[in-house]
């Protein structure tokens, strides 16, 4: 090896295959901006959020977010993709982050408008620096996978006292409970598929170590007793499971769950029952524990303003008179409140456009796979890995988004995996054509 040069730490291409000794830090800078974003160091009442008042915590989140414009404007050189995919990333951000100008929050628009463009120009970086290859996304969700690990650890070791209905719930520090769930549902998606999938996926960790952290993960999850993100991850993982080529590991999976089904029924179903109503009413129950009440309100405000909505933040406040509570809990209502019918629009073309080049990616990687499969006889292409757990990601949110407003609240965990997702996806595609070449 001459000198100067170093091999690379963890093996995210194909033998053979040349790796940059330093990857460029959009791999793992989301992460940061979540953990900034999300994780609550204290206990903030929403009034105090929605003046704009500035503490340590809020301080430490606005520079970190200035820190890394810094560093995108030094490093920015152009040649973003162009795609529709891009288009409808910055599109729909644009206009959301536009709406801030007549918020009722002007402070707290500001400041997140202004962490959503941060986003935005990371996310097209992000897919600058990703190129035609997906180890730069496979880094980003492993990046996130460390991450939602140690915030089970941090969990496990201390929590804030809970009060209300969050008393019981697993979470970490002082973050809310439906925040911990929607993280722990992605996290648990992902690893889901790079448990099944690696075999063949080239993958830098052993597999008993991902089938470790999705026990780990799961197990928190169901902790948090977050119904939403619950059934969410559910589902992502059900899809995970049925688009897996490996007719082997899709049989595994069903005989785990048929063998695994019948005792959870005779042992623990009434007790886990129990504990996932939370002690709910049959009337709480039916209205998803007052959420249809908050739909109701958020469909009167829409009817009220419809083109341009509140703006930016609104939906924290809009609901505490007739609800009391912050947030419509519903992606799509929450993105209707805050920028009207137009900025729905941007948003439900964004998820249109995310999913439809997951879907074409999932499509390459299946025509090209048929021949490999009939060959060799070992099963999927190593890319199979990323098309499977982008579609399983995206069902997830695309679920958790009935219950809970992340993936329309900005510029929050699901959002920033919304735009990422896209990028991969973009560099799934080119990976998989030039294969096919």
């Amino acid at each position: 090896m001459s000198r100067g040069s170093h091999p690379p730490a963890l093996p995210w291409r194909p033998s053979g295959v040349p790796v940059p000794p330093r990857p460029p830090a959009t791999w793992w800078l989301p992460v940061v901006l979540v953990a900034v974003t999300e994780v609550e160091l204290r206990r903030r009442p929403v009034d105090r959020t929605a003046a704009g008042v500035v503490d340590p915590t809020v301080a430490l989140e606005l520079g970190t977010y200035a820190a890394v414009a810094l560093y995108l404007a030094v490093r920015w050189r152009g040649g973003v993709r162009r795609h529709v995919v891009t288009v409808a990333s910055v599109g729909a951000c644009l206009t959301l982050a536009a709406t801030a100008a007549y918020a009722p929050h002007p402070g707290l628009a500001a400041a997140r408008a202004s962490q959503l463009v941060v986003v935005v120009a990371l996310t097209l970086q992000f897919g600058v620096d990703a190129g035609d290859r997906v180890d730069h996304a496979r880094r980003f969700a492993h990046a996130l996978v460390v991450y939602a690990v140690a915030l089970v650890a941090v969990g496990a070791a201390w929590v804030a006292p809970r009060w209300g209905v969050q008393r019981g719930r697993f979470t970490w520090l002082h973050t809310h409970s439906v925040v911990a769930g929607a993280t722990l549902a992605v996290v648990t998606v992902l690893l889901a598929a790079m448990w099944l999938a690696h075999p063949v996926a080239q993958l830098p960790w052993r597999r008993w170590v991902y089938g470790v952290l999705v026990a780990v993960v799961g197990v928190a999850l169901v902790c948090t007793r977050t119904r939403g993100s619950i059934g969410a991850a559910a589902a992502g993982v059900a899809v995970v499971a049925m688009l897996w080529p490996r007719g082997r590991g899709r049989r595994d999976l069903l005989l785990l769950g048929a063998s695994i089904a019948p005792v959870v029924a005779l042992t623990v179903a009434a007790p886990l029952s129990a504990y996932l109503l939370r002690g709910s009413t049959g009337a709480e129950l039916a209205s998803l524990n007052r959420r249809t009440d908050l739909w109701a309100v958020a469909v009167e405000i829409v009817l009220a303003r419809p083109v341009q909505g509140l703006g930016l933040t609104a939906s924290r406040t809009a609901f505490a008179d007739a609800v009391g509570v912050g947030g419509a809990h519903n992606a799509y209502l929450n993105v209707a409140v805050d920028a009207g019918l137009v900025g729905l629009a941007w948003w439900l073309a964004l998820l249109g456009v995310v999913g439809a080049s997951i879907a074409g990616a999932r499509r390459v990687t299946s025509r090209l796979g048929v021949a490999a499969r009939a060959t060799d006889g070992r099963g999927a292409q190593r890319l199979d890995f990323d098309t499977v757990a982008l579609a399983g990601v995206m069902v997830c949110q695309l679920v958790n988004g009935i219950t809970a407003e992340w993936l329309g609240a900005p510029p929050s965990l699901a959002v920033v995996v919304l735009l990422l997702s896209g990028q991969w996806s973009l560099a799934c595609t080119d990976e998989l054509e030039r294969a096919g070449a």
